[in-house]
């Protein structure tokens, strides 16, 4: 059965997609992984715009525990952005992609559960390449070739200690270790190898 909600949520965060379906790859992604809860409150969520909790609480009309709850869970779950002002967590609704679907994809127990979602993101950018690709003359768009004063050696290395400690320093406190989510979605949907 075609979840109305879901399809309004698709349109919502892609405005590529105008007229999407229940075999739109955005709807079949999203649709073992969002209840209807999460759906409804996406849906008053602006896109790109930060969320407090309390903010959340306000718009969907709930109490705050509940409100922390429905964060909690879309943050987990992936469908929104979690940036840190300070002391307090701010929720973000994204677009497809770039956004939901590489936070989506992170959560590797996920991929394992719903093997679809390597072949739905695969169909997704796939099919945004068909649609845009030819709007743009070779040289003036999406792909520009920039000549450098010597070509890019293509060799393994290895960084010094040094190097590393430099950028851990700077931003530590801010850093995460993940999962690879482009691999593993070419990995899922059998169009590339692990290291693509």
């Amino acid at each position: 059965m075609v979840r109305k909600n879901l399809l309004k949520l698709v349109k919502h965060c892609n405005m590529l997609n105008p007229a999407p379906t229940e075999n739109s790859p955005e709807y079949r992604f999203l649709d073992p992984l969002l209840s209807d809860e999460i759906i409804d409150c996406a849906l008053k969520m602006k896109l790109r715009r930060p969320y407090t909790i309390g903010e959340l609480a306000a718009l969907i009309k709930k109490p705050r525990e509940e409100a922390q709850r429905i964060f909690d869970e879309m943050e987990q779950i992936g469908i929104t952005e979690v940036l840190y002002d300070g002391a307090e967590r701010r929720a973000k609704l994204t677009v497809f992609a770039p956004g939901m679907f590489e936070l989506m994809a992170m959560k590797r127990s996920d991929m394992e559960k719903y093997p679809h979602m390597g072949e739905c993101f695969d169909e997704y950018i796939t099919g945004l390449g068909k649609k845009f690709f030819p709007l743009f003359p070779d040289g003036s768009g999406l792909m520009t070739v920039v000549p450098v004063g010597k070509t890019v050696e293509h060799e393994p290395k290895t960084a010094g200690i040094e190097q590393i400690e430099y950028w851990i320093k700077k931003y530590d406190g801010h850093l995460a270790v993940g999962n690879c989510q482009c691999r593993t979605l070419r990995r899922q949907a059998g169009t590339g190898t692990a290291d693509l």
